[in-house]
């Protein structure tokens, strides 16, 4: 048997049912979108578009880049090339949260990701990922 996708625009909750007795809150779903970029390059498109709402939390990464010393990777946009993260650790696996202007806000326009090298390039490899992010729902408080 076949899994089907699903896709949706709604906000996606999880959380207890309405049964007397549950305890807990809803929460947010986490959504996740599969990058992969040269951080030896300049800074290009990912050919991945983030939704009207999206509140960018971090890239989840291998640190797969090799060479150079203490290499960084920069993720925004083609106004800001690091408007989600500045200076990035390129050669260690993990988890890099938004720190850069782009901290907090819901976007406003569909808004492609570019990455790249940062301030100290790596010579060689690639680093695949997965960059995190919410979607602005007011009923939550999140952002709204």
């Amino acid at each position: 048997m076949a899994i089907k996708n699903s896709t949706t625009q709604a906000n996606i909750r999880s959380g207890p049912r309405s049964s007397a007795g549950a305890l807990g809150h809803a929460g947010s779903a986490i959504l996740a979108l599969p990058i992969t970029l040269d951080p030896a390059a300049a800074t290009a498109s990912v050919s991945i578009n983030l939704p009207i709402g999206a509140i960018p939390l971090g890239f989840q990464h291998d640190g797969g880049a090799t060479g150079g010393t203490s290499p960084t990777f920069d993720m925004g946009t083609s106004a800001s090339s690091a408007i989600f993260i500045n200076e990035g650790v390129a050669d260690t696996a993990g988890f890099v949260g938004v720190n850069g202007t782009g901290a907090n806000t819901a976007l406003t326009a569909v808004t492609t990701i570019y990455a790249g090298v940062g301030a100290s390039a790596a010579t060689g490899g690639s680093i695949t990922g997965m960059f995190l992010y919410v979607m602005d729902d007011a009923s939550t408080g999140l952002n709204g």
